[in-house]
């Protein structure tokens, strides 16, 4: 039995450590505005806070942690901010760093998100998706982005050891 194998990109766990920091403060802020409240009677500015801190750190430390993409003997799973997707080795064609997708593919919303720092699983259909989790950081973008590079080179080659016939991103055609 293969096991999985999970690709993520160094500075997904420190966003979401900050995150979790930043939801952490907004709690402890409605927990200590409760202080307050007891004298002025208003108890909701200090309600959502603190149920909005608490969910933000429960996103953070459970969901976010857990963004990228998960590699199985029949295909990938997406990890992404709300939900999953899976998708079969049959349909996959290649994975491509958004640099290497032509303009005219990217829609507005991926245009805007700065391509070069994203990363994609393109479709044997043409389609293409957004790997979650594997983004280079403008921090330090040149050596991040060699980091994403060799995590797609690795699932690349995952793809072509279960049988994928895409073409290979960097063959010329």
């Amino acid at each position: 039995m293969l096991s999985e194998c999970f690709y993520q990109s160094p500075s997904t766990k420190r966003v979401a450590a900050a995150l979790a920091t930043a939801s952490a403060l907004v709690y402890l802020a409605g927990i200590v505005g409760f202080t307050r409240a007891i004298d002025t009677g208003d108890f909701v500015f200090d309600t959502v806070l603190t149920v909005l801190g608490a969910v933000g750190f429960i996103w953070a430390t459970f969901r976010m942690t857990k963004l990228g993409v998960v590699v199985t003997a029949k295909g990938i799973a997406l990890r992404g901010w709300l939900r999953n997707d899976f998708i079969n080795w049959d349909r996959i064609e290649s994975f491509q760093s958004g640099s290497d997708i032509a303009v005219g593919d990217l829609t507005i919303r991926e245009l805007l998100a700065i391509p070069a720092l994203q990363s994609y699983v393109v479709l044997k259909d043409g389609h293409h998706l957004r790997l979650p989790g594997l983004n280079a950081t403008r921090l330090n973008r040149t050596q991040s982005a060699v980091r994403i590079q060799e995590l797609l080179d690795q699932l690349e080659a995952a793809r072509r050891k279960h049988g994928g016939r895409g073409r290979s991103p960097h063959s010329g055609s």
